[in-house]
Formats: C-alpha cells, sequence, structure tokens
C-alpha cells in the first residue's frame, strides 16, 4: 500500500485527504469516494483563482513531508543554504 496526499483547490475551497492505495491509476475516482464519505479536511481559501481548478497528488514516503520541509535537516544542507544568503 501507498500512502497519496491530495490537495484540490476550487471556487475558493482547500480541500486535503491523505489516504493509501495499490497505486495512483484511480486516484481522482478516489479522491471523489473520499469526499462522499467525509474523510477530507475542507477549508475556506481565498489565495488561489476560484475559477479555476487546481488537483495535485503526491505519494508520501517515510511520513509526513510537510513535517521534513523543504532542505532536510538531517542532511546539514540547511546550514548550507541559510549560510549563503545574504541579508
Amino acid at each position: 500500500m501507498k500512502t497519496y496526499r491530495i490537495q484540490c483547490r476550487l471556487g475558493g475551497w482547500y480541500l486535503l485527504s491523505i489516504f493509501q492505495r495499490e497505486d495512483d491509476k484511480t486516484i481522482t475516482e478516489d479522491f471523489v469516494k473520499e469526499i462522499e464519505k467525509g474523510n477530507v479536511s475542507i477549508e475556506e481559501e481565498g489565495v488561489y483563482r476560484p475559477d479555476r481548478l487546481y488537483f495535485f497528488y503526491e505519494e508520501i514516503e517515510n511520513g509526513n513531508r510537510s513535517e521534513q520541509g523543504a532542505v532536510s535537516k538531517k542532511d546539514g544542507s540547511r546550514k548550507q543554504v541559510e549560510s549563503s544568503v545574504s541579508t
């Protein structure tokens, strides 16, 4: 089983769901089923254009990606990036 994070933005709303499936071949249909079951976080959002649909999904490996951050603290590259930025 693989874990997927799905984000959808439409009409001023942000929908988020994390669920497990064997593969991503039916990810859109699976997301709709999760909405029907009520397993989706829904928040009002005004950042994106409400007349457009934004649909993103990613496979989550080794836990929650958002906790890891854009630059890994474990490999030390965070220090290199921070020290190279001039103020």
